[in-house]
């Protein structure tokens, strides 16, 4: 990024990073901004939900990373408050996730408005036949390079046959109640992942484990 040339004022970002949702949106910029800093690179978000006109302002500036969500960032470029043809870096986070909820329309549309000669990052958790198609339409033949972590890519989307799975089925109320009773039942001294809907579910979780005495951290 540090290697192109200075952005002035009102030019588009280098790098667009697109996430499904607002929060996960939220939780990738303070990592840019984390890392970013350092090194003098300035980071915005873009996401739905709130007056437009800070976001504008943000733009102005010229960051040189934007994290965004499809919605929002579309409603940007067709409103000409931001424009696409220094983007050299093009990510999109959770594809999977972006085709359940309907972005596929608004992912053509933002592409379309991008250098061709971008390099392009996809990252999904499962690789269902909807999500290698986007990905087909989007890298040139020949030039995608695919990354797999945890299993063959043909396998991809399966449950792993290590883990063993359970369905407990219970009301919103009773949710906290049978995960404590689980947790004593298969507890031996070793850490135990538990995942939830959302940051803040997270942090909800672990204040009423703690209270319960378990040590959780989210």
């Amino acid at each position: 990024v540090n290697a192109q040339p200075v952005l002035s004022e009102g030019d588009g970002p280098l790098g667009i990073v697109l996430a499904p949702t607002r929060e996960l949106a939220v939780q990738i910029h303070e990592e840019c901004v984390r890392f970013g800093h350092p090194c003098g690179v300035r980071t915005a978000c873009i996401y739905g939900g709130v007056p437009k006109q800070p976001q504008v302002e943000e733009l102005r500036k010229a960051p040189e990373i934007v994290v965004a969500t499809p919605g929002r960032i579309c409603d940007m470029l067709n409103k000409r408050k931001t424009e696409l043809s220094r983007c050299t870096y093009f990510v999109i986070d959770e594809a999977d996730r972006m085709l359940d909820l309907g972005f596929e329309p608004q992912l053509r549309d933002i592409l379309k408005t991008a250098r061709a000669d971008r390099q392009t990052l996809m990252f999904s958790a499962t690789w269902p036949a909807e999500v290698q198609a986007l990905a087909a339409s989007f890298f040139r033949r020949g030039g995608a390079i695919t990354i797999e972590v945890g299993g063959a890519l043909a396998d991809a989307g399966k449950a792993n046959t290590s883990i063993s799975q359970r369905v407990l089925m219970c009301t919103e109320k009773e949710k906290m109640t049978s995960l404590v009773e689980l947790l004593e039942e298969i507890m031996d001294g070793s850490k135990i992942l538990i995942f939830a809907s959302s940051k803040r579910r997270c942090d909800e979780l672990t204040r009423e484990l703690r209270v319960d005495g378990w040590p959780a951290l989210a």
